[in-house]
């Protein structure tokens, strides 16, 4: 739905009152910055034809009142109603987010627990909400939830939109982060970006900031590689054990020894740094065997129910290791495995050994 808002804004044609909720509150702050953009490109003369309320300390009838001015000077006006109080009703204690059901106006839980003048408040409200002013652009900008069959909401969708902000997913996700670098005049590498929606989930506020990084990183070159990615992301924990997986599979024995010391200084364990090896070459083999059954990256993945990337890099490992090395590697971690739990041998020293042995194997040694 925010793809419609964002067109909109594109092409100027936007309805007269939306209400904006959702969990994903980056996209949420986003397009609020892009209609403020629309408004007041400049900052100049225009911005006096934006308007933002507090919708914790106004009333209903403040906010009738704001969008029945003119526009100063120009043909249309945004008033922005932030942190929108009234579109939870009863229900504002519950996590559900109630169904889209359509079991008749609220209008009773719309003024649930407002004072006989917030009623009137309310009401005038509504009124506007029958025939809203095309001179101004209303937004709500309410909570995570919003309760669907309050007579307010229902007022909001029959006479603009409803947008809901949740969580970008797949192809989505991965289009987001790679306008995020052409935008800053980058062209990011798919593994790059694969590699960062990897270590920051769907998280889009913590997804920018990684790639900002990178972006400082790298200074004026224009292509971002994976490599960029591993060095800017050097210290994050969950980064370094991908690095040290990507430094076995290239047999790496001094770097995986060095990223093996680093990580257990981060407070990670033995016991889950071979638990975590032994998972990437699991997924290695498994992906190894639907690959050569003819399914693709894609299909592997949903399979699996893994991200897509540690599936992509796993098919590029399957192509360079036989079944018999990678047996023999998950055999090795098992014997480390062995070795700390008898007392054979220190964690430290056991896990080191596995290193040495895995690498050799990969080496063909």
């Amino acid at each position: 739905m925010y793809k419609r808002v964002w067109q909109s804004i594109r092409e100027n044609n936007l309805s007269p009152v939306y209400l904006f909720f959702g969990t994903e509150r980056h996209l949420l702050e986003e397009t609020v910055a892009k209609l403020i953009d629309l408004f007041a490109p400049d900052e100049g003369a225009n911005a006096m034809n934006i308007e933002k309320l507090d919708g914790g300390s106004i009333s209903p009838a403040d906010v009738v009142n704001a969008a029945s001015l003119s526009p100063f000077f120009a043909q249309r006006k945004l008033v922005l109603v932030e942190k929108a109080p009234w579109f939870l009703g009863k229900h504002k204690d519950k996590k559900e987010e109630v169904e889209n059901e359509d079991d008749g106006d609220d209008l009773e839980e719309s003024l649930l627990g407002l004072s006989d003048e917030e009623k009137v408040d309310m009401s005038s409200l509504l009124e506007y909400l029958q025939n809203p002013l095309k001179s101004t652009c209303l937004v709500f900008v309410a909570q995570e939830k919003a309760h669907k069959n309050l007579a307010l909401v229902k007022a909001i969708k029959k006479a603009g939109h409803l947008v809901e902000f949740t969580s970008l997913k797949g192809q989505e996700l991965f289009n987001w982060g790679a306008k995020a670098f052409e935008n800053e005049g980058k062209k990011a590498s798919r593994e790059a970006i694969n590699q960062l929606i990897f270590l920051s989930g769907d998280n889009l506020s913590l997804l920018g900031q990684e790639i900002q990084k990178v972006i400082a990183f790298t200074g004026d070159a224009v292509k971002i590689e994976a490599s960029d990615v591993t060095k800017v992301s050097s210290g994050n924990k969950e980064s370094d054990v991908f690095a040290l997986c990507d430094s076995l599979s290239l047999g790496d024995a001094a770097e995986s020894l060095a990223l093996c010391a680093q990580l257990l200084r981060q407070k990670h364990n033995e016991y889950m740094l071979l638990a975590t090896i032994a998972g990437h070459f699991r997924l290695a083999m498994q992906v190894k065997s639907l690959s050569d059954k003819g399914l693709r990256p894609a299909e592997i993945a949903v399979k699996l129910q893994k991200h897509p990337y540690p599936v992509e890099k796993a098919v590029r490992m399957g192509r360079r290791y036989s079944y018999f090395q990678l047996k023999e590697i998950l055999a090795l971690i098992l014997q480390a495995d062995v070795a700390i739990k008898r007392g054979f041998l220190p964690p430290k020293e056991s896990l080191e050994l596995a290193v040495l042995k895995i690498c050799a194997v990969i080496k063909g040694k």
